[in-house]
C-alpha cells in the first residue's frame, strides 16, 4: 500500500489538464492550462466620437430616436 500526501486544486471550466489521473506530480509541474478571453478594447474605442459627438452638442450625422415616452 502506498500512501501520498494530496493537496486539492480547483480550475476553471474549460482548462487543459496536463496531468493524468493518479500521475505522480512534482513541485513546480504544470497542472492545467487556463483558457480565457481577452476583452477587446476596440469596442470601447469605436463608441467614443459618438460619445464626444453627444457631450458636446453637435448635429449627429444621422438622426435617432433616443427614447420614447410610453
Amino acid at each position: 500500500m502506498i500512501l501520498r500526501k494530496g493537496r486539492p486544486y480547483l480550475v476553471s471550466p474549460g482548462a487543459v489538464l496536463q496531468v493524468q489521473h493518479s500521475d505522480l506530480v512534482q513541485r513546480g509541474d504544470n497542472l492545467a492550462l487556463l483558457v480565457f478571453e481577452r476583452a477587446k478594447t476596440g469596442d470601447i474605442i469605436q463608441g467614443l466620437p459618438r460619445i464626444e459627438e453627444l457631450l458636446e452638442g453637435r448635429k449627429p450625422k444621422e438622426m435617432a430616436i433616443l427614447a420614447q415616452r410610453a
